[in-house]
């Protein structure tokens, strides 16, 4: 794999959430209810939102060396990036949009999702008890 390779597998997902939440969360409402169809399932709003936060969060520890893995204060400072991404997004949609609201709810699922894929992974991987840092 050559080096230009290696950065797009490297950064190449972060890159492209980045991009293509912001595009999810500024479409018009309208674009969503033609998309359901049917009558949606309660929460599954939030629960689309904590996905989507998630894979975010993956997608940026995905980015990092692996030396920067091993350590809790990077992931806690990506997730917590992530959810101020998903606050400002949010914010964004009451403003740039008239179709859409801000939703404070919408914003705690961003963060509930950002944080717990990266609280399992410290988990999973015992970066949580380490003492690295």
């Amino acid at each position: 794999m050559n080096r230009w390779s290696q950065r797009c597998y490297r950064y190449g997902p972060a890159v492209a959430l980045s991009l293509v939440i912001p595009l999810l969360s500024l479409l018009p409402a309208r674009f969503f209810s033609r998309l359901a169809g049917t009558p949606s399932v309660p929460g599954m709003d939030k629960l689309f939102h904590a996905l989507m936060y998630a894979a975010l969060s993956l997608s940026f520890y995905h980015a990092l060396s692996p030396r920067t893995r091993r350590r809790p204060a990077p992931l806690l400072a990506l997730a917590a990036c992530a959810s101020i991404y998903g606050a400002l997004l949010e914010c964004g949609q009451g403003l740039l949009t008239h179709s859409r609201a801000t939703d404070p709810w919408d914003a705690l699922a961003n963060t509930a999702g950002a944080f717990s894929v990266i609280l399992a992974i410290m988990l999973g991987t015992h970066v949580l008890f380490s003492r690295h840092e």
